[in-house]
């Protein structure tokens, strides 16, 4: 019996044999998974392909939406936090105007970049008896009329409204 590692084939008891057959299992079965890879067709289908697209494109189209709707909130917010702020200015020179003339009942404006209309909605008239003058810091005499009024400012759609307090 000879054995020769470099030999094609071995001699055993007394025949010729293929070197295959005593060749290293590993490196064998390594070999015909390599082969068997290379011959079968791999790679996705059509179908899997146009699926996994959709689910792209639909996931894709949702997080646009989302994207999109949170900047219309923050915008619209913050559109609302300045018109409040506005709506502070706005009262302060609506007073200013009753004040100048207490029988106005209605007016408009622009503050900013923000157009206004004004009007007295309720008012409601009472004598005074006494009472303290919070402005003059003095006492304020009998027979002095005062006018409570509610108004209404609308800063382009969206209505704020205030109490202001006169007195003749």
């Amino acid at each position: 019996m000879a054995v020769e590692r470099g030999a094609v084939t071995l001699l055993l008891h007394g025949k010729t044999r293929p070197r295959r057959s005593l060749a290293i299992p590993e490196r064998d079965a390594k070999r015909q998974r390599r082969r068997a890879r290379y011959t079968e067709q791999s790679g996705f289908t059509l179908l899997e392909v146009l699926i996994a697209g959709l689910i792209l494109f639909t996931a894709i189209a949702l997080v646009s939406l989302a994207y999109r709707t949170g900047l219309q909130s923050e915008r619209s917010a913050d559109n609302r936090v300045f018109k409040t702020m506005a709506a502070r200015y706005i009262e302060q020179n609506v007073s200013e105007q009753l004040r100048l003339q207490p029988t106005r009942e209605s007016g408009e404006g622009r503050w900013g970049r923000w157009q206004y209309q004004w009007r007295v909605t309720e008012r409601h008239v009472k004598w005074s008896k006494s009472g303290f003058d919070f402005e003059t810091k003095t006492m304020v005499q009998f027979g002095r009329q005062l006018q409570l009024l509610d108004v209404l400012v609308d800063i382009e759609g969206e209505a704020y409204g205030f109490s202001y307090l006169s007195w003749q």
